[in-house]
């Protein structure tokens, strides 16, 4: 059964606040397991920061002050990496001197690569004279960092960091009886799109309100998501969240092409744009590498190494340490990199792709459970309906 069909019973449920966040909850089930179905990809994107004096200004693309960048993510349920490269030119031109050799920018150039036990972060900067980009490059436990810079549509790739600010996350505290009021309106114009819109209510004036304009048509992805958040002046910040452009990339799996993301206060526009999107096909392994172009040293917080000079960066082939320093830390892993159990050791190392590799039951179930939650509401909805 298409999930168009799905939505179409769920939404003959009735008005009672009990029915909103029963219907709310429905959307939100299906939001995520359509997302979930989503585990392995390659894509290439567009990343462009400018500022926009209103939100309608930043939708019509009357930017000004823009940088845009190069944009890439690769990931496969376990290793991931992504990158947001500026241009040098851009770098320089945007960064404000502090002091003696010490700038400022709001524009970051990073890459990441992840094998889901360590987290490869390269922080990319222009020298003082601006002449060429320097690295700072460094291994840290866990994956973590990598799910929180991550940002794509749907928050892919972010896992658990991809719940906050979303509608399930919103649920829970109205089922908790922490998250104050939710409202829902059907069959809301936007943009000439039909949406229903659930409105979150904070329990008092210090918490934040949430606003999302779901499309029941396409995977329940929320096309606009507005985030208001009281500030110590005691006025309100608001971010719009517009997602557009959706594909079926699967059977009947759906996926924005276009982030925009509008922030009212400073006028920031962040404008994520996909130029190609691969779901299907296996990843390549050089998708999980980091290339430089002059040899670059690797310092390894988790083994407490650092690795002689390389070009290339693989989390599965890393070089010879060239020296090491104090006791490896533990990711938490019993059987991750804190196996080196002493720094002072000849190479080559233990590497982190000689682990048994996780299992990709976990992703199954994940999508499973979607699935089935998606059907028990809707299952509960139409019963309900059947016995009025």
């Amino acid at each position: 059964m298409r999930w168009t069909m799905l939505f179409l019973i769920v939404m003959t449920s009735t008005a009672a606040a009990e029915s909103d966040v029963e219907l709310a909850s429905a959307v939100a089930t299906a939001c995520e397991a359509n997302r979930a179905r989503l585990t392995s990809w390659t894509i290439e994107f567009r990343y462009t920061v400018a500022k926009a004096k209103s939100l309608e200004d930043a939708i019509a693309q009357r930017w000004s002050d823009e940088s845009a960048a190069k944009g890439f993510c690769a990931f496969d349920g376990t290793r991931g990496r992504f990158d947001i490269v500026h241009t040098l030119k851009d770098m320089v031109e945007k960064r404000t001197e502090v002091g003696p050799r010490h700038f400022q920018s709001h524009l970051l150039s990073e890459r990441f690569l992840t094998d889901g036990e360590v987290t490869l972060r390269d922080h990319m900067s222009p020298t003082p004279t601006g002449a060429e980009m320097r690295h700072v490059v460094q291994i840290n436990p866990g994956a973590d960092l990598f799910h929180r810079h991550v940002h794509l549509p749907l928050r892919l790739g972010k896992g658990e960091f991809g719940q906050a600010g979303t509608l399930g996350a919103e649920i829970l505290l109205v089922e908790k009886g922490t998250g104050g009021r939710l409202e829902v309106q059907e069959g809301v114009s936007l943009r000439g799109m039909e949406l229903v819109k659930f409105a979150f209510t904070g329990p008092d004036a210090k918490a934040s309100d949430y606003t999302y304009w779901i499309d029941l048509e396409h995977g329940a992805i929320p096309r606009q998501t507005l985030a208001e958040h009281p500030t110590p002046e005691g006025t309100i910040s608001r971010t719009y969240t517009i997602l557009d452009d959706p594909r079926e990339v699967g059977d009947n799996v759906w996926f924005p092409y276009r982030r925009l993301r509008y922030s009212e206060r400073i006028q920031l526009v962040q404008d994520l744009v996909i130029t190609k999107a691969d779901f299907t096909t296996p990843r390549d392994p050089s998708s999980f590498q980091l290339t430089f172009e002059k040899p670059s040293r690797v310092a390894d917080n988790v083994r407490h190494v650092v690795y002689a000079p390389s070009t290339t960066f693989d989390l599965t082939r890393l070089p010879n340490a060239e020296r090491s320093w104090g006791t490896p830390r533990s990711t938490g892993n019993p059987s991750g990199p804190n196996t080196i159990h002493d720094a002072r050791f000849t190479p080559p190392l233990v590497m982190p792709g000689e682990r048994p590799a996780k299992s990709r039951w976990r992703f199954i179930a994940i999508i499973a459970l979607g699935v089935m939650a998606v059907a028990g509401a809707v299952t509960l909805q139409w019963r309900r309906r059947r016995d009025e």
